[in-house]
């Protein structure tokens, strides 16, 4: 009974973590040659995205003020991200445009 207990939190635990990892989502851009991936923060009581440009660079400005991203668009000269924060009252919403300057190099303008 107990390897069955096991077994069966053994399943249950890497399908969590598989499922939490395919919310990762990459936008790629054909005016330019970088991305920008979306993950949603794991430890965190607020839902919201860790991102990055290239697949390295942290936009350190939407993971600290714990912003949830709703869309990515690219424009050309790098992004536009429409984010908004959950548990205020009402809600908060905020755009975020980004300059890529070089490959790991940005700018929110």
């Amino acid at each position: 009974m107990k390897k069955a207990i096991l077994y069966l939190f053994l399943i249950i635990a890497s399908y969590a973590e598989y499922s939490f990892a395919s919310l990762r989502i990459l936008y790629d851009c054909e005016a330019h040659d970088n991305s920008i991936v979306t993950s949603p923060v794991e430890s965190s009581p607020v839902i919201h995205h860790r991102v990055r440009l290239n697949g390295s660079t942290f936009i350190k400005e939407v993971e600290d003020g714990e912003w949830f991203v709703e869309e990515v668009t690219c424009t050309q000269t790098g992004f536009t991200l429409k984010v908004i924060k959950f548990g205020t009252s009402p809600t908060l919403k905020n755009i975020f445009k980004i300059k890529v300057i070089a490959p790991n190099t940005y700018k929110i303008i």
